[in-house]
């Protein structure tokens, strides 16, 4: 991974997606380094150490990225779905991110998976008493997802002051038009604050 600089994001892309996927494109595309973990389990390269790990290693190996690598207020962060899961946790073991912080379509639970989720009812309390850090947080999702579970992304983003959009989205997977309006909402207001 590189240094830290103003145009690098942190992503941590879905189950499936990998650093230069539709999002990852679509961040290089407007000008930014993406650096990450990749979470899918690849037998061609350097996607298979890492989703071979435990989840707690995962998730400290995160910490440790976001210590070395996004751990300044000019920082940005951003997560897709079961990415977004992983990177929560890691802001709970941490206790504080400074970095601005994006999730689309967070993964909240294994509400819309046929799998218990690692430490669910961690995040789950951590949520739902208030007790999660106070982070700049925001939460794109789309309108159309019957399983986003609304409530609790507004909960989550109460203490932290941040937004949360719905956007429409066609479909279960992301589409390039959902993408660029996230971007287009996110990126113009954190490059504000860089």
């Amino acid at each position: 991974m590189k240094e830290n600089c103003h145009h690098s994001i942190y992503y941590l892309p879905d189950l499936e997606g990998d650093l230069n996927g539709l999002i990852g494109s679509e961040l290089s595309l407007r000008g930014y380094y993406v650096l990450g973990r990749e979470l899918r389990n690849r037998t061609d390269g350097p996607g298979s150490f890492f989703c071979n790990l435990t989840f707690d290693r995962q998730v400290d190996s995160i910490c440790r990225d976001l210590k070395n690598y996004s751990w300044s207020e000019h920082s940005f962060v951003l997560a897709h779905a079961f990415g977004a899961y992983l990177f929560l946790h890691a802001v709970l073991r941490l206790g504080k991110i400074p970095s601005n912080c994006l999730l689309i379509s967070p993964t909240l639970s294994n509400a819309d998976l046929n799998s218990t989720l690692p430490h669910e009812e961690t995040l789950s309390s951590a949520i739902g008493d208030l007790s999660f850090p106070s982070i700049r947080l925001d939460i794109v999702t789309s309108q159309d997802d019957s399983k986003a579970p609304i409530e609790t992304y507004e909960t989550l983003i109460k203490p932290t002051n941040g937004t949360m959009t719905l956007l429409e989205n066609r479909g279960p997977s992301l589409s390039p038009s959902f993408v660029k309006k996230a971007l287009d909402i996110w990126l113009p207001e954190i490059r504000k604050l860089a």
